[in-house]
């Protein structure tokens, strides 16, 4: 086979994804940088840290460093909690519902899943307007609260993918899971399958032809 160029490595799902993330990152540095020289150019209240008598979050004023304490521990609570609904219950309300292929559901009743999927989605909606207020208020409630989402996120991605098999990680050190063995073992099986007869039947085959008749005759 010859080389992947760039181009047909960017059409598989590796080469997306790593240009995904690439592109991701490098629009994040970008906004970050802009971001960086407002702060200094501009003496927005936004751009401030700690707590002060122009931090007002939802009608309540943050201007003591134990208010700014509970505040950062509720938003650190909240936001983990939130993240880890939406990666472990979210898909399942996802894929269920919005999958165009999946037709048949066995796991829950139509009124079942009606119920939890608009309550999951309405009780999200209402969350997000609450970290809206947060991340509008000031730019270090901004900041921890994406940081408590993206650490709780380190956990839940590699608990997901505990039960998931990676057979390039396994060629690296010289092995395969059992499971991707036992798929190449059938997949080669079926490849080349004859019907088999039954045990009697294929003695009778094999004996010779005049055992076969003076068992008959006898």
């Amino acid at each position: 086979m010859g080389a992947v160029t760039w181009r047909q490595w960017l059409h598989t799902r590796r080469g997306r994804a790593y240009a995904g993330t690439v592109a991701s990152a490098v629009l994040t540095s970008v906004v970050t940088v802009v971001v960086a020289v407002c702060a200094k150019t501009t003496q927005a209240s936004w751009f401030r840290f700690g707590p002060g008598p122009e931090l007002d979050v939802a009608g309540i004023r943050i201007d003591t460093w134990p208010r700014y304490a509970a505040l950062l521990a509720v938003v650190v609570v909240v936001r983990a909690t939130q993240m880890l609904v939406e990666e472990v219950a979210m898909p399942v309300f996802g894929f269920t519902v919005y999958n165009p292929d999946n037709k048949l559901v066995r796991d829950f009743r139509r009124g079942e899943l009606q119920v939890l999927a608009n309550v999951m989605f309405c009780t999200s909606s209402l969350r997000e307007l609450y970290f809206v207020l947060l991340t509008v208020s000031q730019v270090d409630i901004a900041v921890v609260q994406t940081l408590a989402s993206e650490f709780t996120s380190v956990g839940t991605i590699y608990w997901l993918l505990l039960d998931k098999q990676f057979p390039l990680s396994d060629q690296r050190v010289g092995r395969l899971p059992a499971a991707a063995d036992g798929d190449e073992e059938s997949d080669n099986d079926s490849s080349d399958v004859t019907p088999l007869l039954p045990t009697a039947a294929a003695e009778d085959a094999d004996a010779p032809a005049s055992l076969l008749h003076d068992g008959d005759d006898v």
